[in-house]
């Protein structure tokens, strides 16, 4: 009988022996474990993103948000004119009334030639 086994156990060929022996096994094999995985992640991805309402904790919102109006600072109605007036006065530095052209001061040069030294 022992004569028997052993032929027996020498004509089969152990599985593992036999996925090695098929050209291309492993990398289905590969690829088969690269789907699973990136199902996985799809249905995590999808349970985090559709299924919001099993993350909705309702104490959380029970509070609701009470709406306050803005605080805008005005300037008071003194300050402004004060400003206004600040303004102005730079504005009417520039402003003399007189205008200040070459014209103007030909004018005056030959208006002094023609009086004379005298004037």
């Amino acid at each position: 009988e022992m004569c028997i086994r052993d032929s027996q156990h020498q004509g089969e060929v152990r599985e593992e022996e036999k996925i090695h022996q098929v050209k291309g096994v492993e990398r289905f094999m590969q690829l088969k474990d690269l789907k699973s995985k990136q199902e996985a992640e799809k249905a995590q991805r999808e349970e985090q993103v559709f299924h919001l309402e099993k993350k909705y904790d309702p104490a959380k919102h029970e509070l609701y948000t009470v709406p306050k109006p803005f605080d805008l600072s005005k300037p008071s109605q003194a300050r402004r004119r004060e400003l206004m007036e600040e303004v102005m006065r730079h504005q009417m530095k520039d402003c003399t009334f007189k205008p200040n052209t070459l014209e103007g001061r030909n004018r005056e040069i030959i208006r002094q030639l023609i009086d004379g030294p005298e004037s």
